[in-house]
């Protein structure tokens, strides 16, 4: 077992005073770390990550219940992607997941979308903008690229047993 340690830091100064920050927090008892480099094809939906009851699930399968953290990349120096979240809302908790609905957030170059677990961690409400507090599980995350450029993203994921 390993602790993992996230630091987020910003550093900037306006006007001759500084604003920044630097944040750390440390996961213990990870056992597991899926890390890769994916080149997304240009104009196709690339899924990068998925999660189910196994880490057997498919091919870069993910353990559900064992998530505490979760980093995509955007490697390109000058293309955006989207990142699209498939949420599981009926949560079979002994079967493979299957998508009923699904979140999008562009992630531009350069850039990061950190989050902690996939379990009962996302919902989407489209009637009347009310907030829901009855959360789902991330079945996967697809990476949408421009129609013109392919793209290298980073995803590292890690968990318990």
């Amino acid at each position: 077992m390993a602790d993992l340690t996230v630091t987020l830091k910003e550093d900037i100064e306006l006007s001759s005073q500084s604003y920044g920050s630097s944040n750390s927090y440390t996961i213990t008892g990870i056992t597991n770390v899926f890390k890769r480099v994916i080149t997304c094809t240009r104009n196709v939906d690339t899924t990068i990550v998925k999660f189910g009851p196994d880490d057997n699930t498919s091919d870069g399968g993910v353990k559900i219940g064992t998530t505490k953290y979760m980093r995509i990349t955007n490697l390109s120096l000058t293309q955006n992607v989207n990142l699209s979240f498939q949420i599981d809302t009926t949560e079979h908790a002994s079967d493979a997941s299957t998508a009923e609905e699904s979140a999008t957030f562009l992630l531009k170059a350069k850039e990061s979308f950190v989050m902690g677990t996939a379990h009962d961690s996302l919902c989407v409400q489209d009637t009347n903008a009310n907030i829901e507090l009855t959360l789902h599980d991330l079945e996967s995350v697809i990476v949408d690229t421009p129609a013109d450029a392919e793209v290298n993203v980073e995803v590292m994921v890690a968990s318990t047993s």
